[in-house]
């Protein structure tokens, strides 16, 4: 009888949702970068299956590009990502070498990101800088709130997060990559 009981909890929690899509990220399954050579960059994501497996109760997201510091060094944005925010204020914060700004965008809350047929858009509006190139990382992080519980980018905090793809922007010529996870 208990094995009985076992096999079929087993069978009931194999069949649900949470076991069913084990591919669960908290971050868009493809997705693609694109800088003109003067100036703006935007980013189209979007997931082929429902986003999740977050490490925070109350889980942001934040999709972000780092260059070097000499290439540009100010932004602005928008994101029809759900509750966003432009976080580009924070480049160059508590960076990690001290000499690449993180240029980013996101959203207080991650869990209203959906997957059905929704593509998300990151648009970027940079200026300032002296170099010719700089090498990219193109990368997300989950947030959550942990300097303070108000909607503020200085309230955020990564939690984990990694890389989408590397690439260069180069003044002039226009450079394009697309990433499929």
């Amino acid at each position: 009888m208990y094995r009985t009981i076992l096999a079929f909890s087993l069978a009931a929690c194999l069949a649900s949702d949470a076991v069913a899509h084990s591919d669960l990220r908290p971050y868009p399954h493809v997705g693609d970068f694109y800088h003109d050579g003067n100036g703006y960059a935007d980013s189209l994501q979007w997931t082929h299956t429902p986003y999740g497996g977050y490490k925070s109760a109350m889980p942001g997201y934040e999709f972000s590009f780092s260059i070097d510091n000499w290439f540009y060094d100010a932004c602005t944005s928008w994101t029809n990502l759900p509750m966003p925010y432009d976080d580009c204020p924070t480049a160059g914060v508590g960076e990690p070498t001290g000499v690449e700004y993180t240029f980013g965008v996101g959203t207080y809350d991650a869990k209203r990101m959906t997957s059905s047929g929704t593509t998300y858009e990151h648009r970027f509006y940079l200026s300032g800088g002296v170099t010719d190139v700089t090498g990219v990382n193109i990368g997300w992080q989950e947030v959550e709130k942990y300097f303070c519980s108000t909607n503020s980018i200085w309230c955020m905090n990564g939690v984990g997060g990694g890389s989408f793809a590397k690439t260069q922007m180069r003044y002039g010529p226009s450079d394009y990559i697309s990433w499929s996870h």
